[in-house]
């Protein structure tokens, strides 16, 4: 009835793992030495929130849309703009693939925050933020452009699929104008039909996706060409550079940047955005199911099946597993709502961390543990539920390890303090030689 993977065979690993989670979960249970000295604290908090320049880091890479879904990015930019003191976000691109963000996932918060994009490489859909960037910064092997929106349209005809990219490629140029970019550029980035001229006049760059009529008189006059194949332009680093698009970064770190604004004391406010994206990446991949699982409990009622008794069984299989899927991802919500992550912090004395409300942190704390411990519960319950209705269940392996990971961090967070867990005890977000 439905082309999801829960329909393959069954994987035998999984049938260990909800023993091995709830092993994992009672250890992580036990009183710890450590927990019993609270992890923060606001003796001096104050001081050092008064001589910071607070930003939030968002990373952006893997796949777009299910490594970093929508969902989270939208939640991460909300938590930097809701607070005052926070005015900067910086975006840390390294993706090649997946599927373009809404636009109200960025521009919204536009006017509250100073978008900086800092790029490793940002190919197709990963371009929407460097759009809306009031700062563009690659390093020297970068990468950036490549979007054909024609590709990314919902079917139909060439005249419908025309006007959808016409729609979304002035929006996006509109957008990049806004802060200071050529639309030129983003016409080419993202318009198969757009090519990108250079030339200057009077020690300025002009950039125009029309070839003028007489060249001849212009100073360094040339087609941009692509830095990879496709059919819109990609820009290396250099290029960039030349045309004005970007600047240069030593490195892909998001605590250099503020040297770069000549921003003093820059300070992470903290990683909500590489805890949103977690979080985001195991609600991006159960909606596929729960919205499939939806369509089949629709498509077999109508069927009109009742008065089987088997199929009554499978009936009520597949309304608990339906019910499950739906407190998975509002327990989740729930966790991106009061992630005590989200909370402005700093590195204190003796290992603690200065938050401004140590009991608002302990509160949001015990709630999320709650909504998470819920949510994982329910998870380690869908590897039967699944197989009850007919199937496979091995996509949850994925998801539990994800999972894990969510409660790796909030365990730690709770035994160590927000700033002590990510400097001495969380492993790296991304390799050294990436990412810081």
């Amino acid at each position: 009835m439905t082309d999801h993977p829960v329909l393959k065979r069954l994987s035998p690993r999984l049938v260990v793992l909800p023993c091995l989670a709830w092993l994992v979960a009672l250890v992580a249970a036990m009183p710890a030495e450590a927990q019993q000295e609270p992890p923060v604290t606001n003796e001096g908090f104050d001081a050092k929130l008064a001589d910071a320049t607070l930003y939030a880091p968002i990373p952006l890479r893997g796949v777009v849309g299910q490594d970093c879904p929508p969902e989270a990015v939208n939640a991460s930019l909300k938590a930097a703009a809701d607070n005052p003191h926070i005015k900067h976000a910086v975006f840390m691109i390294n993706s090649e693939s997946g599927w373009p963000l809404e636009n109200e996932h960025i521009g919204s918060f536009a006017s509250k925050l100073t978008i900086t994009a800092v790029v490793r490489d940002a190919i197709a859909p990963a371009i929407f933020p460097v759009f809306f960037a009031d700062n563009v910064f690659m390093i020297d092997s970068a990468l950036v452009g490549g979007l054909p929106l024609h590709e990314f349209t919902l079917p139909g005809s060439k005249e419908v699929t025309a006007k959808q990219v016409g729609i979304l490629s002035s929006m996006l140029a509109s957008a990049a104008q806004s802060r200071g970019h050529s639309d030129a550029v983003a016409y080419a980035m993202i318009d198969k039909n757009k090519k990108l001229y250079y030339w200057r006049e009077g020690g300025e760059a002009v950039l125009s996706n029309d070839k003028p009529s007489d060249t001849s008189g212009l100073k360094g006059f040339r087609q941009i060409k692509s830095a990879l194949p496709g059919s819109t332009l990609t820009l290396n680093h250099k290029t960039a550079l030349e045309i004005g698009f970007a600047k240069t970064i030593d490195s892909f770190d998001h605590f250099i940047v503020g040297e770069y604004l000549d921003q003093p004391n820059w300070t992470p406010a903290n990683q909500f955005g590489r805890v949103a994206n977690e979080i985001g990446s195991v609600i991006a991949e159960i909606e596929p199911l729960r919205k499939d699982l939806h369509e089949v409990d629709k498509r077999s009622q109508e069927a009109g099946r009742n008065n089987s008794s088997g199929y009554r069984q499978y009936k009520k299989s597949l309304d608990e597993t339906i019910v499950k899927l739906d407190m998975i991802k509002n327990a989740l919500e729930d966790v991106y709502n009061n992630h005590p992550e989200k909370h402005i912090y700093f590195a204190g004395p003796e290992g603690k961390t200065l938050v401004a409300d140590p009991e608002k942190w302990n509160a949001d704390y015990s709630e999320t543990r709650k909504n998470l411990n819920r949510a994982t519960g329910l998870l380690r319950q869908m590897t039967k539920d699944l197989r009850d209705i007919g199937g496979d269940p091995e996509f949850l392996y994925d998801l539990n390890q994800r999972m894990e990971t969510i409660n790796e961090h909030l365990s730690g967070i709770g035994r160590y303090g927000n700033a002590a867990y990510w400097a001495d005890h969380a492993k790296p977000d991304l390799p050294d030689d990436i990412y810081g």
